[in-house]
């Protein structure tokens, strides 16, 4: 008979000497007064759960609110500084130490977790890692913290998050597992500032060259470069998968139209390359181009393509020579503010002629329109796509 192979056998289990930091007997007198006083008190209680907190060891800053149901392991692990705020039903798991800095905020129900086990040893070893939480931190509800992890000042992670590695300072942090998202402060010019390379490439991910580029942008500019994907991955296939796994990538789900705009505008670049073999035309002017122009993003394309032209008469954003790594670092990199604040002056001065009335719809959904531009209304103005003579139509070419 095959012997079946070992794991791990918590028979072998031994908890280190001096782990609980206490003797034992304390132990079960903090979880004791704990269940029968601590956390039960009424809401208005905070100075009572302050004082038992500190009279078991913990450290405990001035104004520091502590909701009903909250639940800390070993108080003499903890330390909270002056006027955060812990909700209800939040456990404080300090198996190792937890520092929570001033003027902090952790929502209901979240779970900070300092400790681990090292499954590669079958004897299943318990290990105290040490978690950070910075100042002006706000973790949303029902958030789980890793063990071992560092969330910097000023940080803010969304609600039912999973924090397994450190978060920066002052980025809006989501998702399993949690990724940087913008900065915190204004959705559009200081996410930029903040994310100088982030890029937006939204709708149906179907282009195999551009996902293959892009991965190599994060590849390569780990720190300084991040993407943003927002639509259907299912036609990429395996280089979905492995941008998403990225951790300068961030997925925010299935195209949403209504949430498109803000999306886009937390993005310094809206990527508007599609190489789809038999499906697309170089002379078609992709959605991207219409949904960055309405959020007032800067785009880049591709030399060669109807997309480069009106962005390049327009100086709207970037035109690649070619769709390549170097072509989009090199790209990036010489794009000095002041190049980008005029691209961005240039989309929104765009955008008040595209965005008027259903003037799109009439150019591209009414083939005889092609052939009689000027009786569209006057107020359709064609120009933003095509050259335009004077009254006598359109020019083609």
């Amino acid at each position: 008979m095959e012997r079946k192979p070992i794991y791990q056998r918590l028979d072998l289990f031994r908890l280190p000497s001096g782990f609980r930091g206490r003797a034992a007997v304390y132990v079960q007198l903090w979880w004791i007064v704990q269940g029968l006083l601590f956390k039960p008190l009424p809401q208005i209680c905070y100075p009572i759960r302050r004082g038992l907190l500190r009279a078991f060891g913990a450290t405990i800053g001035n104004g520091v609110l502590i909701r009903p149901g909250v639940e800390v392991t070993f108080p003499w692990k903890l330390v909270i500084g002056d006027h955060s705020w812990i909700g209800d039903d939040v456990t404080l798991y300090t198996l190792g130490p937890i520092t929570i800095g001033a003027n902090t905020v952790i929502s209901q129900k979240s779970y900070i977790c300092a400790a681990d086990h090292d499954y590669a040893h079958v004897t299943f070893p318990i290990r105290e890692r040490p978690i950070r939480i910075g100042d002006q931190v706000w973790i949303g509800g029902d958030v789980w913290v890793g063990p071992g992890v560092t969330i910097a000042d000023g940080a803010v992670i969304g609600a039912r998050s999973n924090v397994i590695n450190d978060m920066p300072e002052a980025m809006v942090c989501v998702g399993s597992p949690c990724r940087p998202l913008r900065h915190r402060g204004s959705a559009t010019r200081d996410a930029r500032a903040a994310n100088p390379n982030r890029i937006a490439w939204n709708g149906l991910l179907r282009c195999q060259t551009s996902a293959a580029v892009l991965l190599e942008c994060l590849s390569r500019s780990p720190d300084s470069m991040y993407l943003s994907l927002h639509g259907t991955l299912d036609r990429l296939g395996a280089l979905g998968r492995e941008l998403i796994s990225q951790s300068n990538c961030l997925y925010t789900g299935p195209y949403d139209p209504a949430a498109l705009s803000q999306l886009l505008s937390e993005s310094r670049f809206v990527w508007a390359i599609d190489f789809s073999e038999g499906e697309n035309s170089k002379w078609l002017l992709p959605y991207r181009l219409y949904s960055a122009i309405a959020a007032g993003v800067p785009v880049i394309a591709a030399e060669g393509t109807a997309t480069a032209e009106v962005v390049r008469r327009h100086s709207l954003g970037i035109v690649l020579p070619e769709c390549t790594v170097q072509s989009v670092i090199g790209a990036l990199d010489n794009c000095d503010a002041a190049t980008y604040d005029s691209y961005l002056r240039n989309v929104r001065a765009i955008r008040e002629r595209s965005l008027r009335g259903d003037e799109w719809a009439q150019v591209f959904e009414d083939a005889a329109g092609w052939d009689s531009l000027n009786l569209l209304p006057d107020e359709a103005d064609v120009d933003i796509v095509l050259k335009s003579d004077t009254r006598g139509g359109a020019r083609k070419g």
